[in-house]
């Protein structure tokens, strides 16, 4: 019987194989169609003033690494605003008098204390450069960035970073954050360089109680008011700092299990709640295709909306062995492995 059933499998994955290649085929056509091929190559171009500075690997910079970043903010959906702090623990790799992180400059910038003192600084575009009491190389320190202000919004999402604040189809907020193209940096201070991954990272994020914030890592505890909500979630491995989020809407929480080589592997979903019913019956199918993998959380996200028109892409390493990508839902898939 299994025989028999052979031939009919490996036609419909062939089909499926097809089937996708020929989509991405008329979809780059369409967008070759509008391309003109220059006569000449353009000059590159010159690096501002703000790359340089986020750029660059100079003294204040490489003088310190951050261990880890302790985020903890609280958003105001309505007046698209953000407040609170974020305490930087770090390792001096040299002695220094002068250490630099970044900040967006249109963000205000309330106070920098190190060890109960107030520290002075000066702001150069995005660039934040601080005076501290010499410290000596292989020492352990941390400090304390507690700001606020109206981050920028992005344009076009995700290609251009910032907040991004839209309405799902019940006209509730929907809120997420693109970053990863213009840096961390335009919404929580950091160390914004490529070099510089933080070992884990908490992410407490405080919300109004009627709506739900899903961040990286695993969620930890909530914190529950009637008026608001604080979610405390953990990254426990290195992260980049353009990859971390936050997805703000009304979801439903979808708990399951992928049984993997490793064992039985918990996974979380979370789904806009009008989706709960045509989710689980996606992630029911998903579920079954993705053997061997560990996929711990896929949520609704307004970023991708304009680009996916409506539907997602599943990435080749989550998918397994669905043979790259396939089109389910108003998804994107975070998957820690």
């Amino acid at each position: 019987m299994k025989k028999n059933l052979q031939p009919i499998l490996f036609g419909l994955i062939g089909l499926l194989v097809f089937s996708s290649c020929s989509s991405t085929r008329q979809m780059m056509n369409r967008y070759r169609s509008d391309m003109e091929i220059p006569e000449e190559a353009e000059p590159y171009p010159k690096p501002t003033p703000r790359a340089k500075l986020l750029g660059e690997l100079t003294a204040p910079r490489i003088c310190y690494d951050v261990t880890f970043y302790d985020l903890n903010i609280e958003i105001d959906l309505d007046n698209r605003k953000i407040a609170g702090y974020v305490d930087f623990h770090a390792q001096a790799v040299n002695d220094f008098t002068e250490l630099q992180f970044d900040l967006a400059k249109n963000m205000v910038l309330d106070e920098v204390n190190y060890k109960g003192r107030t520290l002075s600084y000066v702001q150069e575009e995005d660039a934040v450069f601080v005076i501290f009491p010499a410290v000596a190389a292989g020492t352990q320190f941390q400090f304390r960035v507690t700001y606020h202000g109206e981050p920028v919004e992005a344009k076009r999402p995700p290609w251009d970073g910032g907040f991004v604040w839209e309405k799902d189809k019940a006209d509730r907020d929907f809120v997420g954050v693109a970053c990863e193209g213009d840096g961390a940096s335009l919404w929580w201070p950091c160390k914004d360089h490529p070099t510089e991954e933080p070992d884990s990272m908490a992410i407490n994020i405080t919300v109004p109680s009627d709506i739900m914030c899903v961040a990286n890592g695993r969620l930890r505890e909530k914190v529950e008011t009637d008026v608001k909500t604080t979610y405390k979630w953990f990254v426990s491995k290195p992260i980049n700092n353009y990859n971390v989020s936050v997805n703000i809407a009304n979801y439903a929480v979808i708990a399951d299990t992928i049984h993997s080589v490793t064992g039985i592997q918990p996974a979380t979903y979370y789904v806009l709640d009008y989706n709960e019913a045509v989710a689980k019956e996606h992630l029911g199918f998903m579920t079954n295709l993705n053997h061997g993998q560990s996929m711990a959380l896929l949520i609704i996200s307004p970023c991708m909306r304009q680009l996916m028109n409506g539907g997602a892409i599943i990435s080749q390493r989550a998918m397994g062995r669905t043979f790259g990508c396939m089109k389910v839902l108003p998804c994107i898939l975070k998957c820690f492995m």
